[in-house]
């Protein structure tokens, strides 16, 4: 981001008071309210689809997302002097969800059931662009296939580091839980379901994290969309669960309260929580723990990525009473 971003804002029906340089975007303090101004090198039909999106969620009484501002000329995007494209989002003052409070994760979690209320069976103009989201099947099959290929690999090293002798020691464990969650997984009724959502028109955000939601009093924003598509609303609840529950060491009462606030707005199927029980019960970080492992530099492993190893092996037990909990799901 140079200073030609700021003559990018020019092009915008815009009272400009005040600019503020940033990492990678420019925040517009204006008299309209606040913006991120941030490079653009996607397609224009993503821009379209997502730029719908937004109006269709605003339209249907949720009003707490970053919409896509359209310029002067009524365009999505804007060039500067060099031809670069710029895009101008709307920006939400306030802090980020705090997963290690209570009353945060259960406001997520009640802002996301909300948010798959209005998402459900989306029609927009432009309904051929909306992307499909990855099988939650298929990605497992491909870890489980890479955790063989990382497991050969440490065993056929003649030096071994402590690292690598811990999580061979544990390997298997781990390696078992994901083949019977993949088994599972493909005994269940995913797949129709899933074809089922995408049909219906099902979208998700794709990528909902506590990064991605926003404090606004009593409520929360929901920004970042760009990594929206049809699929199951599990996915988003799955993701988001799991790492809360990562940060409470997998206690069932963080995991009860949040699955209970997500109901009270959008009731799950019993078909949906068989799928998330299965899907949590996934060693999902001790995978991507080795994937970090095996795709960076072996000769040199950061403490962090040895402590993270050791937390998901702490934390198992904990899990797999939490996955096997028959109350919860």
């Amino acid at each position: 981001m140079n200073d030609r971003g700021i003559q990018v804002l020019e092009q915008y029906d815009l009272d400009v008071k005040r600019v503020i340089k940033g990492r990678g975007a420019m925040l517009a303090e204006c008299s309209e309210g606040y913006y991120r101004l941030l490079e653009y090198t996607g397609s224009a039909a993503r821009l379209i689809y997502e730029s719908e999106l937004l109006s269709y969620i605003i339209g249907h009484g949720f009003p707490l997302v970053s919409n896509i501002l359209r310029n002067k000329e009524n365009a999505l995007f804007s060039a500067d002097s060099a031809g670069i494209r710029y895009i101008l989002v709307q920006h939400y003052q306030g802090a980020e969800c705090d997963v290690r409070n209570r009353e945060d994760i259960n406001r997520a979690a009640r802002t996301m059931a909300a948010l798959h209320k209005v998402l459900d069976s989306v029609k927009i103009k432009d309904a051929q662009y909306i992307p499909e989201l990855p099988d939650q099947l298929d990605e497992m099959r491909k870890h489980n296939t890479e955790l063989k290929r990382i497991r050969s690999y440490m065993r056929e090293k003649t030096r071994k580091t402590e690292f690598e002798y811990a999580v061979l020691a544990r390997f298997e464990e781990f390696y078992v839980l994901g083949q019977l969650a993949e088994q599972k997984l493909a005994q269940s009724g995913y797949r129709e379901l899933n074809e089922q959502a995408k049909e219906r028109g099902c979208v998700c955000h794709g990528n909902f994290n506590y990064h991605n939601l926003i404090r606004q009093e009593d409520e929360m924003a929901v920004i970042n969309f760009e990594h929206s598509g049809k699929g199951m609303f599990v996915r988003d609840l799955y993701f988001f669960m799991r790492k809360v529950m990562e940060k409470h060491d997998w206690s069932r009462r963080y995991g009860a309260e949040l699955l209970e606030n997500y109901d009270k707005v959008r009731s799950l199927s019993a078909e949906e929580k068989e799928i998330l029980r299965i899907c949590l019960g996934y060693p999902e970080k001790f995978w991507k723990v080795l994937n970090h492992y095996y795709n960076g530099n072996k000769a040199y492993l950061p403490d962090q990525m040895k402590d993270k190893m050791r937390k998901v092996c702490q934390q198992q037990a904990n899990k797999k009473k939490f996955v096997e909990c028959t109350d919860l799901f």
